[in-house]
């Protein structure tokens, strides 16, 4: 799996390539994914403060940006599927706890019954390989690497996704020039007067003088008085 970084222009997420960020196959949908990220030294807070503390450090420092993501028809429920297995194995591991609860509440009034002690032990072990599951899920997840200002890096995404992407704006490099100048234009910021803007390489350079333009009152004019 690869690094794909998405810088602010708009264009660079609408224009991703007809191919499937998870395994590089023709894209047959795409689906609009908000990705959340907060910078990894906001776990600190967890350890030294509390869980509440932690959390709202999180929400703060929390930035989200959404990406139209391209998939194909095999991988269309990508993040779907994960979160269902995620969820259903902690259900599971709560329901097994909250029956080895039970037996062994049954053996403190006397029943000699092992089956308690064997299925508390039992749950602790699920319960650690729930979250090495849930880690392994997550690691192999389109997820969010960073997220600024300035753009989104994902990874867990295709090498084939991403030779794609850079393959197609190496080859159309005027691309571009064509975003700023849409920038440009979404800022009301206008040519000045008397200048044009050179459409090959995106510079504006001074435009030749107007016919009919008057001169300067302190041009000098031959034959003049």
């Amino acid at each position: 799996m690869a690094v794909l970084r998405l810088d602010s222009y708009d264009r660079n997420e609408v224009d991703l390539p007809e191919v499937c960020m998870q395994c590089g196959a023709p894209a047959a949908l795409r689906k609009s994914k908000t990705f959340s990220w907060f910078p990894p030294w906001v776990y600190i807070v967890l350890v030294v403060c509390n869980i509440l503390i932690f959390a709202i450090v999180a929400m703060i420092m929390t930035k989200r940006r959404t990406v139209d993501v391209p998939l194909c028809e095999q991988h269309k429920n990508h993040w779907l599927r994960r979160q269902l297995l995620v969820l259903g194995s902690f259900l599971g591991v709560l329901a097994i706890g909250f029956v080895a609860m039970m037996v062994s509440s049954d053996n403190g009034g006397g029943n000699d019954n092992p089956l308690g002690g064997i299925m508390c032990v039992g749950s602790v072990i699920l319960l650690v390989a729930w979250v090495i599951l849930a880690v392994i899920v997550q690691s192999t997840s389109i997820r969010p690497k960073e997220i600024t200002d300035q753009g989104i890096a994902l990874q867990g995404v295709s090498k084939a996704f991403v030779e794609a992407y850079e393959e197609e704006w190496r080859v159309a490099p005027e691309r571009l020039d064509e975003v700023a100048r849409e920038r440009w234009n979404k800022g009301g910021r206008a040519p000045r007067p008397g200048r044009r803007v050179i459409e090959d390489d995106g510079r504006i350079q001074p435009a030749e003088e107007d016919e009919g333009r008057k001169p300067s009152p302190d041009t000098f004019q031959e034959g003049a008085p």
